[in-house]
């Protein structure tokens, strides 16, 4: 409560509290008060605050500032973190695993992830620009509040409970997992090729003979095995609201059985179609797609008189 516009604490190692609240500072260093556990600098006109050098604090106040961003992911003892009416475009909370307390209402988030933050049970989040809430940090809150967002869905551990106790605009559906779009974990099968119908996520090629094994390698979106077996594909889309979901396909059986260890059996033709995909009989003067039982197509044309 005065009329500091600087304030110099650099010598000060030994310093385990600083309450500057209500003051005109622009700036404040405390990259050498590593003993610090308590930090009081709201009311004042910051525009950047860094307490990565801080991994003692506990509690931190900084409401009522023009801050931008603030990283606290190196916080780890953070207990207490209120940064209200800011302009925070975003903030990092994934280290300070914690947090018992967020309070950080009237900024510019557009997305905020409590979900490491398993010791957290009061979220005030209203009166920003949420698109994306993730929440699913294994808690029920003691108080929640994530009102005048632009949030369709929230991401929470139990949703009858928070459907039933959290205030929340009337919109918001609450969620375990929030996606966009669900996954479509089919997977077509052409002779031995097998391709997953899901585009544009991370594929990765199980095993199921061998309880559902990784085999190491196989990534992408097609997997053509060379032995007889069941195969599956674990789909991870990342949805966006960097939430991360994981379904797996049936398996497919792959039967080699009857072609010699050389692989001296011819292929064998098990369709024909034309130019636009569908089944078709032998046309002459026609280019034909002939697709085989070892997942091979080629183009045929025959020219007859």
């Amino acid at each position: 409560n005065n009329l500091l516009t600087s304030l110099d604490v650099s010598s000060n190692t030994a310093l385990t509290e600083l309450d500057c609240e209500t003051n005109q500072l622009t700036s404040l260093d405390v990259s050498s008060n590593t003993a610090l556990t308590e930090l009081y600098c709201y009311n004042n006109l910051l525009t950047s605050l860094d307490v990565s050098s801080n991994t003692a604090l506990t509690e931190l106040y900084c409401y009522n500032n023009l801050l931008t961003s603030l990283d606290v992911s190196s916080n780890t003892a953070l207990t207490e973190l209120v940064c209200y009416n800011n302009q925070l475009t975003s903030l990092d909370v994934s280290g300070a695993t914690a947090l018992t307390v967020l309070v950080c209402y009237e900024n510019l988030l557009a997305s905020l992830d409590v979900s490491s933050n398993t010791a957290l049970t009061v979220l005030v989040c209203y009166e920003n620009q949420l698109q994306c809430l993730n929440a699913n940090n294994g808690q029920n809150f003691n108080y929640f509040n994530c009102e005048n967002n632009q949030l369709s869905c929230v991401s929470v551990s139990d949703a009858t409970y928070a459907s039933n106790n959290y205030d929340y605009d009337t919109l918001v559906a609450f969620q375990f997992q929030c996606a966009e779009n669900p996954i479509d974990n089919d997977v077509n099968q052409i002779g031995s090729q097998l391709t997953a119908v899901e585009n544009g996520v991370s594929y990765q090629w199980l095993d199921c003979g061998n309880n559902y094994s990784v085999i190491n390698g196989e990534t992408n979106q097609t997997y053509t095995p060379t032995t007889t077996g069941y195969f599956a594909v674990e789909l991870t889309p990342i949805d966006g609201c960097g939430g991360i979901q994981v379904d797996t396909s049936t398996c497919k059986l792959v039967d080699f059985t009857g072609i010699g260890e050389l692989n001296t059996t011819p292929k064998q033709l098990i369709k024909i179609v034309d130019l636009m995909g569908r089944e078709t009989v032998y046309k002459s003067n026609t280019v034909l797609v002939y697709i085989y039982s070892d997942g091979t197509t080629e183009r045929v044309f025959k020219l007859e008189e």
